[in-house]
């Protein structure tokens, strides 16, 4: 087990906040495989995304655009497009887990590469 920060990890309530999630690593490649278990509490999705970077990082965005005139708007349009996710886990909490694959990363490993940029 390693130890994960993303936003959608299952955060195992404990002081240090540790996470269950694995990654693999391969020589010269890094982490080519990833996989967490998710968070299933909507509370905690939700307040996690909304005291985040990715809000953050969003709301900014969105207020460089000429069509999003003030950072009212931008939390508006922001809320209507995550709201139906998050509506998702406020009835049922089912367990569930994700995985990722870098498939760059696994070619640079079976060509034997020291770079991604090569493949």
């Amino acid at each position: 087990m390693s130890t994960c920060t993303r936003k959608e990890i299952k955060n195992q309530r404990t002081p240090k906040a540790v996470v269950e999630c694995c990654d693999f690593l391969l020589p010269f490649a890094g982490e080519t495989f990833g996989s967490s278990r998710r968070e299933v509490d909507g509370k905690r999705i939700r307040y996690r995304f909304y005291n985040g970077t990715m809000y953050k990082q969003l709301k900014q965005r969105l207020m460089e655009r000429k069509d999003v005139p003030d950072e009212e708007t931008a939390e508006k349009v922001i809320t209507n497009a995550f709201e139906p996710y998050f509506k998702l886990f406020d009835k049922d909490n089912y367990e569930r887990a994700g995985f990722g694959m870098g498939v760059g990363r696994m070619l640079q490993f079976l060509l034997g590469s020291t770079t991604i940029i090569e493949v």
